[in-house]
């Protein structure tokens, strides 16, 4: 009879809990807070993602290193002509007042 009582219990404590965790589940879904589920799952897509790109960048090593070597010269020669001042603009001056131009009385 005590085991009979001790199992009621235990299951009673089990289906408490469980639906204890299923609310609290709700409530941080409506709050936006990912389930660990969401997030082995974004763990997973990650992954694929990594491998995806050190596929691509393995394939696309030699080409973009022959690409660098040829933008160096060029990068330089911006960065040396960005560095000499600009060239001084000479002033406007307005033009002297004719008599035409003068309002009339």
């Amino acid at each position: 009879m005590a085991t009979d009582i001790s199992s009621k219990a235990t299951g009673q404590w089990d289906k408490l809990e469980n639906i204890f965790e299923d609310r609290v589940a709700k409530a941080l879904n409506k709050l936006g807070v990912p389930s660990a589920k969401d997030v082995s799952v974004l763990i997973a897509r990650i992954d694929e993602l990594n491998k995806s790109v050190q596929k691509l960048s393995a394939k696309g090593a030699a080409p973009q290193a022959a690409a660098k070597t040829a933008a160096k010269p060029s990068a330089k020669a911006a960065s040396t002509v960005a560095a000499k001042p600009a060239a001084k603009r000479p002033a406007v001056r307005k033009p002297k007042a004719d008599a035409t131009d003068a309002p009339s009385a």
